[in-house]
């Protein structure tokens, strides 16, 4: 299995997952293809409306594949996740996952021309806050506003931010629509139970908006 890898001066608190113990390693080298070939790992695709949402890291990071396909019931959006099992714990960052690696990746990004996208972070009392990154950031600001409106603690202040979660590359797929994307991270208290259905009704008038053109 591959060597997990993480530079210096990176944080263990930007890795701690509160669905995962300290026993499981964390690996960071790799790609894609690898993954996709490993036993237990489902890639899900479905082509839907022009507005997507993805979770690349389903199963790594709990709840994150489960408010997509919420998302994706509700709102008919298109849907592209990567699921692993219990017994794999490979964070492939977002932008080394290359749109060659994955036939259904490609054609989903050129399917959308909005992304959202759905990860988790472990921070010492930011259990209950969201991030929201990305490099749309009209409709960041959006998505910030729907979910303050709903009592749901949300940052859209990129400053505000840690720079390794913003999600604002242009090699990260949210990115790669016609229009951008939006990423969310989901602090761990925020990936279980009802809140993904609160958390899902606050951002459903805004991506039906997207949908028909109203919120453009």
């Amino acid at each position: 299995m591959l060597e997990g890898c993480r530079s210096a001066d990176e944080s263990i608190l930007d890795y701690v997952d509160a669905g995962r113990p300290f026993g499981h390693r964390r690996y960071d080298a790799g790609v894609l293809a690898d993954l996709l070939l490993l036993d237990g790992v489902v890639e899900n695709a479905a082509l839907r409306s022009k507005v997507g949402v993805m979770a690349l890291h389903g199963g790594l990071e709990e709840g994150t594949a489960e408010l997509a396909e919420i998302l994706a019931g509700q709102c008919d959006l298109s849907i592209y996740t990567v699921t692993q099992p219990p017994t794999l714990w490979w964070h492939i960052p977002s932008t080394n996952h290359r749109l060659e690696a994955s036939d259904r990746l490609a054609a989903f990004v050129a399917h959308c021309r909005f992304i959202l996208s759905l990860h988790g972070y472990g921070r010492p009392g930011m259990e209950s806050t969201i991030l929201v990154g990305g490099a749309h950031r009209v409709a960041a600001g959006r998505v910030g506003a729907a979910l303050r409106a709903a009592k749901i603690e949300a940052i859209d202040d990129l400053d505000q931010i840690p720079s390794k979660l913003r999600g604002t590359h242009p090699n990260n797929p949210v990115n790669l629509g016609g229009s951008g994307g939006v990423q969310l991270e989901l602090g761990s208290e925020l990936r279980s139970g009802p809140v993904l259905d609160l958390i899902a009704d606050a951002l459903t008038p805004l991506l039906d908006g997207y949908i028909d053109g109203s919120a453009v």
